[in-house]
């Protein structure tokens, strides 16, 4: 967590620096945790599906619609993966931008 200081434009760039990194480490956090999330939902539903074809038999039209969410959260965690790997990349904080006059100097 970054820690804000405060304390004027002294630090300014400290602070926002920090404020960017906690921003970009959380989200990295964030969509590891959904992934994981999704694939215990994935197992679940695979379970459930297995459980219903036994029990109800080849006309009860459940276990198919298990497994295509399944296969639905399958592509949600490749989504996630390739979310993840980008959100581990590092992005240098917006460069200072000068305000231009109104004599546009």
């Amino acid at each position: 967590m970054a820690v804000i200081t405060n304390i004027g434009q002294s630090s300014f760039k400290a602070d926002m620096e920090g404020a960017f990194e906690t921003i970009q480490e959380t989200r990295t956090a964030m969509l590891d945790e959904v992934r994981s999330l999704q694939l215990a939902a994935r197992v679940l539903m695979l379970t459930e599906a297995q459980r219903l074809a036994a029990e109800a038999g080849a006309d009860d039209p459940r276990p198919a619609i298990y497994a295509a969410a399944s296969n639905s959260i399958a592509q949600r965690v490749a989504v996630l993966d390739v979310e993840s790997q980008i959100s581990k990349l590092r992005v240098a904080p917006p460069a200072r931008v000068e305000a231009a006059t109104s004599d546009g100097h």
